[in-house]
């Protein structure tokens, strides 16, 4: 939706100045107004990397206006399309890749043999590979879907986000969300390994002997780890305390 609008925008300033010979934006012009005055010159000296600009200066676009044909002013948008798909894909890639191994919640767009694809709310797309799926995991368009960010890549400009729910660190995140004192830091998961929908073993240890991290983590007749179940297709999760052995 961003790319779309700001294609759009682009395509009528060039129509505009392709009309027009130069384009002046003064930091008078803005401080006076929300939208800049535009005046008019002629000097051949217009270059695309002039449009990263400072209202704390005069910026001029010039060129000649009669270079500019029908051909050049499509060459110039695609280039101009092209900057832009690739500035929102370098955006999105350090977004996400800073969130890596992070608990993630995305709407499902689309469900595929090999993969589900899914949006966020800013409309950014995450895949889920069939093997990142609990096998007991079953998907409509529209469902909240939890899981980790296990993954983020660039494949040539467009950045690809992996997302699982198979990972053992999304069985860790999701004891940080449901038990308080793993999220406080006084339980620490030494462990977690899995067989995804089946069964999985956490290791846990406490440096605070008046605490038992196994009941802490299982609950009174398993209600603190009953959510966590539920979440992952009722894996049955065996919690121990860990030993150096």
């Amino acid at each position: 939706m961003h790319l779309i609008r700001s294609i759009s925008i682009l395509t009528i300033f060039i129509i505009f100045i392709a009309s027009c010979s130069s384009v002046q934006v003064t930091e008078e012009s803005v401080r006076e107004s929300s939208i800049a005055t535009v005046e008019v010159s002629t000097d051949d000296s217009y270059s695309t990397s002039n449009l990263a600009m400072s209202v704390s200066a005069t910026v001029y676009f010039d060129f000649d206006k009669f270079n500019l044909t029908s051909r050049s002013i499509q060459a110039l948008r695609q280039n101009l399309v092209s900057k832009v798909f690739e500035h929102d894909s370098n955006n999105i890639f350090n977004q996400f890749k800073d969130r890596v191994g992070e608990i993630f919640t995305a709407e499902v767009h689309h469900v595929r043999a090999r993969e589900v694809i899914l949006l966020d709310d800013d409309g950014n797309e995450l895949i889920m590979p069939k093997d990142r799926q609990i096998p007991k995991d079953f998907f409509r368009k529209g469902d909240n879907v939890r899981g980790v960010i296990e993954n983020v890549e660039l494949r040539g400009n467009k950045p690809r986000i992996i997302f699982s729910r198979t990972s053992p660190l999304f069985l860790e995140k999701l004891f940080e969300q449901e038990i308080p004192e793993v999220f406080d830091g006084l339980i620490t998961i030494k462990k977690a390994v899995r067989i995804p929908g089946e069964k999985a073993k956490v290791a846990v240890d406490s440096y605070d002997d008046r605490i038992d991290p196994v009941g802490a983590c299982v609950g009174m007749k398993g209600s603190r780890i009953h959510g966590i179940v539920r979440e992952l297709g009722n894996e049955n999760i065996d919690v121990i305390n860990y030993t150096n052995n």
